[in-house]
């Protein structure tokens, strides 16, 4: 019978070659898998002809019935609410089960970074329904820690003395949102900012970020001039009040928006 073509593995007057069979016959279970035939089997056979040299390749193929996808359901997500894994998902409830893009979503689960690496294979659950031709999948997941602290300190020939406390998290609250915040105060240098960024605005796959940020430094030539060399220098008071001593104030904000292009991995 022919099916879906799975793309060239080997053709007639080539050498015979059991591994690119193989390849071929699991690249064909791979295309099939595509169109529901989740119970789709291949059978080789082989007729060989030893005057001649050749090989006669018969393939029996049992295709089975497409499965369409019932239900999808989660465990081990304590946390992540099924709201932000089900909108990465490829597959949908009701849709023809599709092993391709099942796998495609586990991909893009795998890049969220919320969970330990998935493997369709280890962590999702495929279970047939035979009278109704449908299949109930479970997606075991285990979360990684999402928050990041850290607290820094020390003494630089530009700062000064500081001390800086810093917080992350890439799945605030369990709703797939960035939280950043980061504080350096110093002795001459004052840093503040705070980030966040939504994954999903209004439902939809569009990302909108923020941050905000405030800093200060002071400047003074005569310490410079004192850190440069290596010792305390005694200036002249009438050389010191000519110094062009400063303050340097920043405050901002910055804002980005992002899209994904459609079937892509790419945002614009």
């Amino acid at each position: 019978r022919r099916g879906p073509d799975p793309g060239r593995s080997r053709a007639d007057g080539d050498y015979f070659n059991r591994t690119a069979i193989g390849k071929g016959l699991e690249d064909l279970r791979k295309v099939y898998g595509q169109y529901g035939y989740i119970n789709f089997t291949s059978v080789p056979d082989t007729e060989v002809d030893e005057d001649k040299k050749l090989i006669t390749l018969k393939i029996d193929i049992d295709e089975g019935k497409p499965y369409y996808v019932r239900r999808i359901e989660f465990t081990g997500n304590t946390t992540t609410r099924d709201k932000v894994i089900r909108r990465e998902l490829a597959l949908e409830e009701g849709q023809l089960y599709n092993s391709q893009a099942w796998e495609v979503s586990l991909l893009r689960l795998n890049q969220l970074q919320y969970f330990e690496t998935l493997k369709p294979e280890q962590d999702s659950e495929v279970k047939q329904n035979n009278q109704n031709n449908t299949v109930d999948i479970t997606l075991k997941v285990k979360e990684k820690g999402k928050n990041s602290i850290g607290l820094t300190g020390g003494v630089s020939g530009l700062s000064g003395s500081f001390i800086g406390l810093n917080y992350q998290t890439n799945n605030f609250l369990g709703k797939g949102e960035t939280l950043t915040v980061e504080a350096n105060v110093g002795s001459r240098e004052r840093n503040v900012m705070l980030g966040f960024t939504e994954p999903y605005v209004f439902d939809r796959p569009m990302q909108l970020g923020f941050t905000v940020f405030s800093s200060k430094f002071t400047y003074d030539q005569a310490q410079q001039a004192n850190i440069a060399t290596g010792q305390n220098l005694n200036l002249p008071q009438n050389f010191l009040q000519s110094l062009q001593n400063y303050s340097q104030t920043t405050t901002g904000a910055t804002v980005g928006l992002s899209y994904p292009l459609h079937r892509s991995f790419k945002r614009v």
